[in-house]
């Protein structure tokens, strides 16, 4: 397939079946919803609050911790079973209740965005839903309009689009609907295509719609970030690993301790030798070690929290704490990609602080 940045308007329109001045009908729309589904980037399967809580005893050490609640009550020491039981349940609240939180704070900023554009529908301007885009669309550009689609120019009037989100780089786009002829254009130099999640900074312009949603630009890292396996962070490794040589020194305990009784009382109780080497495996189970982690890491959350940074998991603060170099794209990310005044100095008042942004 021709990439779009090599075809004329036309034929851009011809393969959408729209018109370059109409756009599409309203039982088109309808249609192209259909078969193409709502403008939405996939975000990976959500997990329910049910299955979140459970997710809380995962840890090798709280199965370990659960093993012993159940010993104890096997041998009626139901004190130690409730304190044990009572530990890791709020161990698991307190998590889960951080973790929705979170997941709710992200929610609320994602409902902050952009989520209407203009387009022309049955020959008139429409202000529509960025979600009912199809391909075929026509749609306007802007200044200030977030791109909900990505689109090949067909008109451009001194037009410049923001794609630091994109492509990184810092400054303005100027973008033209000529065609280009090379072969392999890389994101930053196809000036005839407007991204989708990008801003007109300036002039205005059209363009047909040839993706959305998961088949942008965008929506391609969109898809490499769900493909990504979650891996565990250096502390869940460090406590599994404890968990493993604390499972395997309880094992060694029972039939250490079970053996010397066997020994030392060759006719004695063999039950009540068994009783014996399982308590004192149980005793040797840290019961508060991981409800000390869990409280120390939500305190590690609380403090981001007011530095105005967001922790989706309790076990990401540590592993944030260990990074050395962070790579990342500055532009969207660290910085606005917006000049802005800080100081000003005149030869009457001397240097001023300036405030805010612009």
């Amino acid at each position: 397939m021709t990439p779009y940045y090599r075809d004329d308007t036309q034929a851009v329109a011809n393969e959408f079946g729209t018109s370059l001045e109409t756009g599409l009908t309203s039982e088109e729309v309808k249609a192209r919803l259909e078969k193409y589904g709502p403008n939405m980037l996939a975000e990976g399967k959500k997990i329910s609050p049910f299955m979140r809580f459970l997710l809380q005893f995962k840890d090798f050490l709280v199965a370990l911790l659960l093993v012993a609640a159940i010993v104890s009550i096997v041998f009626a020491d139901y004190v130690e079973a409730i304190v044990i039981l009572v530990i890791i349940l709020l161990n698991g609240i307190m998590g889960f209740i951080q973790e929705y939180r979170a997941e709710q704070s992200l929610e609320k900023l994602k409902e902050l965005t952009g989520d209407d554009t203009l387009v022309i529908r049955d020959g008139k301007e429409t202000r529509v839903d960025i979600r009912d885009l199809v391909p075929g669309d026509l749609l306007l550009l802007y200044e200030g309009e977030t791109i909900g689609a990505d689109a090949r120019i067909i008109e451009a009037s001194r037009l410049k689009v923001e794609e630091g989100i994109l492509t990184g780089e810092s400054v303005p786009v100027n973008k033209h609907a000529k065609t280009i002829d090379d072969d392999f254009v890389v994101l930053a130099e196809q000036k005839n295509i407007a991204f989708m999640g990008t801003t007109t900074v300036k002039g205005r312009g059209k363009a047909v719609i040839f993706g959305t949603a998961m088949n942008t630009e965008i929506g391609k890292i969109a898809q490499s970030t769900i493909d990504t396996k979650e891996q565990a962070t250096p502390l869940q490794q460090q406590l599994n690993k404890l968990g493993k040589i604390l499972g395997l020194l309880v094992i060694t305990v029972v039939v250490a301790v079970l053996l010397v009784e066997i020994w030392i009382h060759p006719g004695g109780d063999i039950k009540e030798a068994i009783e014996t080497s399982i308590a004192l495996a149980v005793s040797a189970v840290p019961e508060g070690l991981a409800a000390a982690v869990t409280l120390t890491l939500a305190i590690g959350v609380q403090k981001m929290a007011k530095k105005r940074a967001i922790i989706r998991k309790l076990p990401a603060v540590e592993a944030l704490g260990s990074v050395d170099v962070i790579c990342t794209d500055k532009t969207g990310t660290l910085t606005q990609n917006k000049m802005t005044v800080q100081r000003i100095w005149s030869p009457e008042i001397g240097m001023i602080e300036v405030t805010g942004t612009g």
